[in-house]
């Protein structure tokens, strides 16, 4: 009879530890989060697509990342190996070069005033008789020169500098036409920007005048001074 008390009080024993451990072991086992609902909100990302809010926080999930787009990919390239540059116009234009005064041995300047391009070369849909951008070059001449090409027309009203590898200076004027010509030209007062770039070779300067930032964005220098 004392042994089967002895064996009873074992077995109450082992029972009375089993279930204390089981009662810790559930009091110190994490809870899961309650689960959240996020309000049906959404936020039109730059691309158009929209997202909604996610997460126990309900913050808006991310836009997706835009990808780059090449909006010269498939533009034409246009290189003038004599005056050294090149640049890129779009696909459906033409290009149509005006004359080369160094070639026909035409003078540029009258009693020492600029008043023609060396060369240039028109960019558009139809150059000849459309609208149409261009690139002129002059050989000895500054920035003030080609400003004022066949007099004091206009005024520079603000200049921003940019960067052309190889060139030795760049910078893009904003002109407005002379007050007494403006009234008949430009009677709005809006002006023009036009892109100057300086090179030198030989003690003799050359500016490239560009009048369309399209062309500007792709306008590379070719040539080396001595080749």
């Amino acid at each position: 009879m004392k042994n089967y008390t002895i064996f009873l009080f074992i077995i109450a024993l082992i029972l009375i530890i089993g279930a204390v451990y089981i009662s810790r072991k559930e009091a110190i086992a994490p809870t899961s989060p309650a689960p959240v609902a996020c309000t049906e909100e959404a936020k039109i990302c730059p691309d158009g697509s929209a997202v909604g809010r996610q997460g126990p926080n309900c913050e808006f999930a991310p836009c997706p990342v835009a990808q780059a787009v090449d909006e010269m990919a498939d533009w034409k390239t246009y290189t003038n190996d004599k005056y050294g540059f090149e640049l890129k116009y779009p696909s459906d234009w033409k290009y149509f070069e005006q004359g080369d005064a160094e070639k026909l041995n035409l003078p540029t300047r009258e009693n020492g005033v600029l008043f023609m391009s060396t060369f240039t070369v028109r960019f558009g849909k139809d150059p000849l008789n459309g609208e149409f951008s261009e690139v002129s070059v002059f050989k000895n001449a500054t920035f003030d020169d080609v400003i004022n090409m066949g007099g004091n027309q206009y005024l520079k009203d603000t200049e921003i500098p940019f960067s052309v590898p190889g060139a030795l200076e760049a910078i893009k004027f904003h002109i407005k036409m002379r007050a007494d010509l403006a009234s008949e030209y430009d009677p709005k007062g809006i002006g023009q920007d036009i892109y100057l770039i300086l090179t030198s070779c030989n003690n003799i300067n050359t500016v490239y005048k560009i009048v369309d930032s399209q062309l500007v964005n792709s306008f590379r220098l070719t040539k080396k001074c001595g080749n």
